[in-house]
């Protein structure tokens, strides 16, 4: 069974590690079964007193580009 235009998203976080096997492969079963795409979405908390938008001048924007970098990197399975 396929249903058009559906999608399985699942949310990972790196301040629950432990639990994100878990909900990939819960997200990963659901939606073969389903025959529909899986969208993995990780989310990681700015640490305070940086901006995710440092201005190239700033001491931070080396560290925040980094960060959004690490983010957005492929992870292995």
């Amino acid at each position: 069974m396929t249903e058009t235009g559906r999608t399985v998203v699942a949310g990972v976080s790196s301040t629950r590690p432990e639990v994100n096997a878990q909900v990939v492969r819960w997200a990963a079963d659901e939606a073969a079964a389903r025959g529909i795409p899986l969208h993995i979405v990780h989310a990681q908390e700015w640490p305070h007193g940086s901006s995710p938008v440092a201005d190239p001048a700033h001491p931070a924007h080396v560290w925040s580009t980094h960060f959004r970098a690490s983010g957005a990197a492929p992870r292995d399975r």
